[in-house]
């Protein structure tokens, strides 16, 4: 980071690589067409890694291979603005908030208040046409797409909140398109997988605070029924 832990001013994080090696390294996935993913947590790591992506692009340029950048905690407006650019996208994990977010918890103890605020700004990202893909990093957070859709939709900063819709989207058709499947998976199409759930409340309409409490029904895999819990014989 540019400034040191909050409860720790001896420590700011560390960067494992210098500019020159991940430059290198960078250059030598667009040179192959190999897409590339790279850790980032930090404004410095994030200057880094964006810095190492225009390097490459300079040289070979509109390649678009739906490079990520994980995490992506603590940009700047101009970081998020030249990752855009460079089709990149920033793969997030909405429920680091909801175990580390807010007043008290791990970020405020660690980073102070101004800066927890600027962790994860998943609506400054979306607003600017950055792509956002969603996970879990599990086994970091549970494996719980209701649970990263209820964090997003109630960031506990409130200027960083999403909609619920386009929650989902960073879980489905957003992440569909980061490994290149969005024709194949991602939403519910004619000619694409039948990979769905049924859930037993619908998350657009239920109170954004109950959307991590919502109960699958039943879980479908290419339109094979793989788990069941009260589906009703006449509804397949």
């Amino acid at each position: 980071m540019c400034e040191p832990y909050k409860d720790d001013d001896t420590k700011s994080g560390i960067l494992y690589y210098t500019q020159e090696e991940l430059n290198a390294f960078v250059l030598k996935c667009y040179e192959n067409n190999i897409q590339l993913g790279t850790h980032a947590i930090g404004e410095l790591a994030i200057e880094q890694i964006i810095s190492a992506h225009e390097f490459a692009n300079s040289i070979y340029p509109n390649k678009k291979l739906r490079h990520r950048i994980e995490h992506f905690e603590l940009p700047s407006n101009d970081h998020i603005n030249r990752a855009r650019k460079l089709g990149l996208i920033a793969s997030v994990q909405p429920t680091y908030e909801y175990f580390w977010g807010g007043k008290g918890k791990m970020y405020d103890k660690r980073l102070g208040e101004e800066r927890t605020m600027k962790t994860n700004p998943y609506k400054s990202m979306i607003h600017s046409e950055l792509i956002v893909c969603g996970g879990s990093d599990s086994d970091v957070t549970p494996i719980n797409p209701l649970l990263g859709i209820y964090s997003a939709v109630n960031h506990p900063n409130e200027n960083e909140r999403v909609t619920v819709l386009e929650a989902i989207k960073i879980f489905t058709i957003n992440s569909a398109y980061a490994v290149f499947e969005e024709d194949k998976k991602g939403s519910i199409e004619i000619g694409k997988y039948a990979d769905l759930v049924v859930l037993n409340e619908n998350p657009l309409t239920i109170d954004s605070k109950k959307i991590k409490d919502i109960g699958i029904v039943a879980t479908i895999k290419e339109g094979n029924i793989l788990y069941e819990n009260g589906l009703r014989p006449d509804t397949y």
